[in-house]
């Protein structure tokens, strides 16, 4: 069928997310599968569009909206603000080389079809894919049409009643490779959960002063995700765990100790099918 909504599945994500190693590409292509922002929104995006307190990405134009970061969203683009280099100019992405300028549409085009033919993916990776896949996740997690125009940024009854159809298709069919389960977070198991508990912390703190929105995060990040980077330390950890030997965390306030001691303590209580008997001990240094 010629009008079938084409979208990424599972597995396919996860392959793109993992080709993806560079920090300003990774957090584009995660905008993209976790806002379904459009194109010509995201090359407009400035720093100061990023509300790193209430995480939020505001987008400015005729969709004017404000689109809540969820936990692999914000983290991409903190990883990114830290690696981009100073510059006059505000946009929030731009290019690596050369003469520093916004990426162009051609840009992202280019570096979206790059990583889809890296990670083996099929069909052509473009915009318009991830838009869909964000779309369909975004019923599938149980988003209203009202919240789903919202967040999408349309008015199109004929768009979102296509969006919600395909979801529940596909929910229909059980647990296929194809099923539009969560958004994979993508970062290392054990970064994922070094992510929660080291959170990456942005480079620049400027927020748009917009009004909080009332709309909740609907794409939540999946916790087997491969967290990107972070993954020796957790390896060594759970080592230590596995042998019944006590951890201590200790380090400066706000790296995220806390988080980390919960994901470790979630994983191999999850891991072990039972109660964990493991200790672990974190100290917070106030320096």
């Amino acid at each position: 069928m010629t009008d079938e909504l084409r979208f990424l599945s599972i597995n396919e994500i996860n392959a793109l997310l993992k080709a993806t190693r560079d920090a300003r590409d990774h957090a584009v292509i995660v905008l993209f599968l976790t806002t379904g922002i459009f194109l010509n929104e995201l090359q407009n995006l400035q720093l100061t569009d990023v509300d790193w307190d209430k995480k939020l990405l505001h987008v400015k134009g005729s969709r004017e909206r404000d689109l809540p970061l969820n936990t692999q969203a914000f983290e991409a683009l903190a990883r990114w603000t830290q690696q981009r280099m100073t510059t006059p100019n505000p946009a929030l992405f731009v290019t690596n080389k050369g003469t520093v300028k916004e990426l162009s549409a051609r840009s992202i085009d280019h570096l979206l079809r790059k990583y889809g033919q890296k990670a083996g993916i099929p069909k052509p990776v473009n915009v318009h894919l991830l838009r869909n896949t964000y779309a369909i996740r975004l019923f599938a997690e149980g988003a209203t049409a009202k919240e789903g125009a919202k967040l999408l940024g349309i008015t199109d009854f004929e768009s979102i009643h296509r969006y919600a159809s395909t979801s529940s298709a596909q929910a229909s069919q059980g647990d296929s490779a194809d099923q539009p389960t969560t958004i994979p977070d993508t970062r290392g198991h054990a970064s994922q959960l070094l992510s929660k508990l080291l959170p990456t912390k942005p480079s620049l703190r400027q927020g748009y002063g917009g009004k909080a929105s009332n709309l909740k995060t609907t794409i939540r990040t999946n916790p087997q995700e491969v967290i990107f980077g972070r993954g020796t330390q957790i390896k060594e950890i759970r080592a230590l765990l596995q042998k019944e030997q006590s951890v201590l965390l200790t380090g400066q306030l706000g790296i995220g100790k806390t988080h980390l001691a919960k994901y470790l303590s979630r994983v191999e209580t999850a891991s072990r099918k039972k109660e964990s008997s493991v200790e672990l001990i974190y100290l917070i240094n106030q320096l």
